[in-house]
């Protein structure tokens, strides 16, 4: 009986872990040439990388800003998420994010900031901010058009002083989607800085 005790231990415990070991490695590798890549593309020097979640950051025109990459986890969604710390603030102060949950229960009951005028725009976004007319001088129709195009992914973007945090919950782990992420978020960094 000792035996079968012993065998079950090592197929159902043991054996798992030195099977789930090299698979680990390797995802872990391939998110780190990923993110190498990334900020040798763009800045042509990887400024910093860190393990899990994973973060580098790099140059983009000219602005340090960090990429993040994460797993979902027990209480946390997998996402990624590009952030900047600038000198000086940014021309606008916003939140935007996805109508649903109690975002979208304080939107029936009145509790949303701005309306931005375009029906497809306001239903599915929920936008809050201090000052009604830079918000909806900020977001154009080619930003809310971005904004749209990431909904599935619960795009989200915050803006307050200094920072900046364009997020969507999915984990972008191939190159060209994570240009596209890359290239939509320098569009809503340049429109925030007041440059574009």
């Amino acid at each position: 009986m000792d035996k079968f005790w012993a065998w079950w231990a090592l197929v159902f415990y043991i054996l798992p872990v030195f099977i789930a070991i090299p698979l680990i490695r390797r995802r872990r590798r391939g998110v780190n040439y990923l993110l190498t890549g990334v900020a040798l593309r763009y800045d042509g020097a990887v400024k910093s990388i860190v393990g899990v979640p994973y973060y580098v950051g790099f140059d983009l025109d000219g602005i340090p800003v960090s990429l993040s990459l994460s797993y979902p986890g027990r209480r946390s969604p997998a996402q990624t998420s590009l952030a900047v710390e600038m000198d000086s603030p940014f021309a606008v102060e916003v939140s935007i994010g996805a109508e649903d949950g109690l975002p979208a229960f304080g939107k029936r009951w009145g509790s949303q900031d701005i309306d931005i005028i375009r029906p497809e725009f306001d239903s599915d976004f929920v936008v809050r901010g201090p000052e009604k007319n830079p918000i909806r001088e900020f977001l154009t129709a080619d930003l809310q058009s971005l904004f749209l195009k990431w909904r599935r992914q619960r795009v989200t973007l915050s803006i307050k002083n200094k920072s900046l945090r364009f997020t969507v919950y999915e984990l972008i782990d191939e190159d060209e989607r994570l240009d596209e992420f890359i290239s939509d978020a320098r569009t809503v960094l340049v429109k925030a800085s007041g440059r574009g």
